[in-house]
Order: structure tokens, then sequence, then C-alpha cells
């Protein structure tokens, strides 16, 4: 397999602070097609540093597939859905707690429990 050296070229000091968009805003805002495009020419310039890139839009960019990351990078999608599953349970009142452990079972959260340990 070939591998290519990416270097990065320093970036002076700008006069200005730059706008730092989250790749999960670009991914999910309602945003019209003019403002979008605003956005992305911010970026082109560099006026704008995008922060956080989604995994479709690093594949994109990349011209690989998702799955051809998840093989190659040690990231997971579960990842992505393993956060939401805590900020759901989060949120859960205890009696929606007790529903979850009741529907995945006490001793498969034990055993997850003690490998994370």
């Amino acid at each position: 397999m070939n591998v290519h050296e990416v270097t990065f070229q320093p970036v002076s000091p700008s006069p200005t602070p730059r706008q730092i968009i989250a790749g999960s805003f670009l991914a999910h805002n309602h945003m019209a097609p003019v403002g979008r495009a605003r956005i992305a020419l911010r970026l082109l310039r560099g006026e704008a540093i995008l922060e956080k890139p989604t995994i479709t839009q690093v594949a994109r960019l990349a011209r690989v597939s998702r799955q051809l990351l998840y093989q190659t990078g040690g990231i997971s999608g579960r990842g992505v859905k393993g956060a939401a599953i805590a900020r759901a349970f989060q949120r859960a009142s205890p009696a929606e707690r007790i529903a979850f452990v009741r529907a995945i079972g006490s001793e498969e959260i034990w055993n997850v429990l003690t490998n994370a340990l």
C-alpha cells in the first residue's frame, strides 16, 4: 500500500479571528443553498475553520466510503450511537431508566459494565 505524506504550511496569524464552524452544523442546518454557499466560500478563503467534521464529510473529502474509514481507522459508527444512547439515558426519568435496564437485561448490562472497567 502506498502511503503519501501530507504536509501543511503554517498559516500566518490573521488580523481578525476566524469563525469556527462545526461539521455537524454544516450537516444539519436548514439554511438556504445561498447561505450554505457563503459558508463554503468562507471556508475556502480561510475566513472560517471547520471543526470536528462528520465521518461522512471526511469520507467525501477523501473520496472514500464511510465503511472504509470504519475498517481502517479504528472508529465505529457505534461510538456515535453510543453517545446518543448515553444522552438519552441521562435525560431519562428513573422509571424510564428502569424500563431500559429491564429491556436490555440486568445480566447483559452487568457484563458490559465489568468489561468497561
